[in-house]
């Protein structure tokens, strides 16, 4: 047997108000707010921690290509034309 209890009520003391942050935020300066509007739009190529994969991402994060190599790729990794 199954049984659902739905209740509503015109209480409105426990409703949370709609806009949790009244007070704006204050960034310090050394924080930089993304403003897609002002990046250009080229990709970003990463490794993992001198690892054995590489990524290339977009600059909202979104990994685009992934490749896996038999050897550690160190810090010096360059995508090539070909």
């Amino acid at each position: 047997m199954l049984f659902t209890i739905v209740a509503c009520s015109n209480n409105t003391e426990d409703v949370i108000d709609a806009d949790p942050l009244p007070n704006p935020i204050i960034l310090s300066d050394e924080v930089e707010v993304y403003n897609k509007d002002l990046l250009h739009n080229n990709l970003v190529l990463a490794i993992e921690s001198s690892g054995q994969t590489a990524y290339l991402i977009n600059k909202e994060g979104k990994k685009l290509f992934t490749w896996v190599f038999e050897d550690l790729l160190g810090n010096d990794f360059e995508l090539l034309s070909n």
